[in-house]
């Protein structure tokens, strides 16, 4: 009977600790969030917005994203350097589409007070925020990743 009750308190002890722990998703989130969980916080937020407010009319998803509810597909963000300096990139498209063809890349700076972005639509790329050439080569090689 001890042994059962041993077992039992064992079990729940670790069961609260194991509850305790983020889960895989939470910690990934963290480290890596995506565009639409990026863009509910300023000043990420507000540099999103100015960047759309270049492109007119930006296409449907750029506007869902702001909303997080959609047409479209976000992947987790990830740090870059570029000349010297980290930058977070994050990438979202449509549903349904090549992303590399029919997607868009963001580029944030450090602190998420600046922002760039490549915008494809089939043809030639359209930049927002008057990336630097090396940024464009940063936003064009997520697009090959």
């Amino acid at each position: 009977m001890r042994a059962i009750v041993a077992s039992a308190l064992f079990l729940g002890l670790a069961g609260a600790a194991l509850a305790q722990q983020p889960t895989y998703n939470d910690e990934v989130e963290k480290e890596f969030p995506a565009l639409d969980r990026l863009v509910k916080t300023q000043p990420y937020k507000k540099s999103y917005g100015a960047l759309l407010k270049e492109m007119s009319p930006a296409p449907d998803y750029l506007h869902a994203v702001l909303k997080g509810k959609g047409d479209y597909m976000t992947f987790g963000s990830k740090q870059v350097t570029v000349d010297g300096l980290s930058y977070r990139a994050a990438m979202v498209c449509p549903t349904n589409v090549t992303c590399s063809e029919y997607g868009s890349v963001f580029l944030f700076s450090a602190k998420g007070t600046q922002a760039w972005a490549e915008i494809r639509d089939g043809d030639k790329p359209v930049y927002l925020g008057d990336p630097s050439d090396s940024q464009k080569q940063a936003l064009g090689k997520v697009f090959d990743e």
